[in-house]
């Protein structure tokens, strides 16, 4: 497997569902956070309080983002 041979170990009989699952797991209070920050009303202090890792799941997300973005584009001259 890729990640082993670069050193990462997944000690799982399913390592797919292991690393969906860890993702799932950062994504939770990365999504909670923006959602807390979008409310009106929500205060500094909201931002002193930023999950684990929030810049690298930032920059993760956008680059999908911007992604899927490309792709519905390419789909949509593709249609005309």
């Amino acid at each position: 497997m890729e990640l082993n041979r670069l050193g990462y170990t997944i000690k799982s009989a399913k390592p797919g569902t292991s690393c969906s699952q860890k993702w799932q797991n950062l994504l939770k209070p990365y999504s909670k956070f923006n959602a807390e920050i979008t409310k009106t009303g929500s205060g500094a202090d909201v931002l002193d309080h930023k999950p684990p890792y929030y810049e690298e799941i930032m920059d993760i997300v956008g680059e999908l983002n911007t992604y899927m973005m490309f792709l519905r584009s390419v789909a949509t001259v593709r249609h005309l």
